[in-house]
């Protein structure tokens, strides 16, 4: 094992004088050294922090991908086919203005769909929601709580909708609105994906 740090002699205007090495402890080491150099540099990166780095830039390249891909509005495969068409009652311009996915709904609990209230919504004032689960819980509805002003928490409306509102335009009474799903199961249930569209 060499001793730390290593030096060497050199003779300075005729004088030996002391010259340490340049060196550094082998990784993972406190004891033994390596000699510094081209082919071996200084350990100047932490691994950990690095590996975090590019977690993160993956993860956000995913993000980015997926902006530029187009929003998956196809219902084939799904119970859809077997129900009667939604009629058109409308040829408004639809907005989207909220979507969730994989969202889970604790047991007798609720999942807000929309965002805080921080200012009003004004480019409609209907609102249809589309919802999906993993798997159909036997008792559930969707509860819209309006507000008088953005940011507040006291409730001035509240409306109950059940299983059949689903893909009905329902007209609001506040542009300061929230709406959230109720699972009123007693197991947690989960949410494939939910939209919140408004005209």
């Amino acid at each position: 094992m060499a001793r730390f740090p290593q030096v060497d002699w050199v003779a300075v205007n005729g004088r030996d004088t002391p010259f340490t090495k340049p060196q550094h402890y082998k990784e993972g080491s406190t004891s033994e050294t390596d000699l510094t150099g081209h082919d071996n540099p200084l350990p100047t990166t932490d691994k950990s922090v690095r590996a975090e780095l590019e977690s993160i830039k993956a993860t956000q390249d995913k993000i980015l991908k997926r902006l530029d891909e187009p929003l998956p509005t196809q219902l084939t495969g799904s119970n859809v086919e077997d129900a009667e068409s939604i009629p058109v009652r409308s040829t408004r311009r639809l907005v989207a203005y909220k979507q969730v996915e994989s969202e889970r709904v604790p047991a007798l609990s609720y999942f807000y769909l929309t965002p805080n209230v921080e200012k009003a919504v004004d480019n409609f004032n209907e609102f249809i929601l589309l919802l999906r689960w993993e798997d159909d819980p036997t008792d559930f509805d969707f509860v819209v709580t309006y507000y008088h002003a953005p940011n507040q928490f006291r409730v001035v409306a509240e409306d109950t909708y059940k299983i059949d509102d689903l893909g009905k335009s329902i007209s609001l009474k506040s542009p300061y609105f929230r709406v959230y799903v109720r699972n009123k199961d007693d197991v947690e249930r989960m949410i494939k994906f939910a939209i919140v569209t408004g005209r």
